[in-house]
């Protein structure tokens, strides 16, 4: 991303080279957390210093292209930008190591920012904007997570609308 692509995304970048939260309830049944590096940081800083040999080749070779930009610390998930060398790219990946995944974002970097403060960092909350399947046993403590933190955040934050985020766990399921 160039300068010119920093001009349309200048009202999300940060004050400082990053921001980490983290937040529980009382009861430590609702959490979240996450890392954010500023766009400037992440695109200055080093690739991912890994491949994960589990992943097929095509990914292998996609996560050679990847900067982090969020993640949670010691979850084994992380939120990427592609930065491949010599070219421009805006897809945002999400990896989750527990999960042996790799999956391109249905989101661009402003409404990734814009959702992850609305979803408070909460796990699992990017694969509601992949394709995966959620479905698959493999899946059923982050889907109840999410079933979970979406009717509470909904309760807890009444003035925004948390539907979307419903219909899109439903459409994964």
């Amino acid at each position: 991303m160039g300068n010119a692509a920093l001009d349309d995304v200048g009202d999300y970048l940060l004050a400082t080279d990053h921001i980490h939260v983290s937040w529980r309830t009382d009861d430590h049944y609702l959490y979240g957390e996450f890392f954010l590096k500023d766009l400037r940081t992440c695109l200055a800083g080093n690739y991912i210093p890994y491949v994960d040999p589990r992943l097929p080749q095509e990914e292998q070779l996609v996560m050679e292209e990847l900067k982090t930009l969020e993640e949670a610390p010691g979850s084994g998930r992380l939120t990427a930008l592609r930065v491949p060398p010599y070219a421009e790219s805006r897809e945002m990946w999400f990896y989750d190591t527990n999960h042996r995944r790799l999956e391109l974002l249905d989101l661009d970097f402003k409404a990734y920012l814009e959702t992850l403060l609305v979803t408070k960092g909460i796990p699992g909350w990017q694969y509601l904007f992949t394709g995966t399947d959620m479905g698959h046993r493999e899946f059923n403590a982050i889907v109840r997570q999410l079933r979970i933190s979406l009717e509470s955040l909904a309760d807890m934050f009444p003035g925004h609308d948390y539907s979307d985020l419903h219909a899109r766990l439903e459409a994964r399921l």
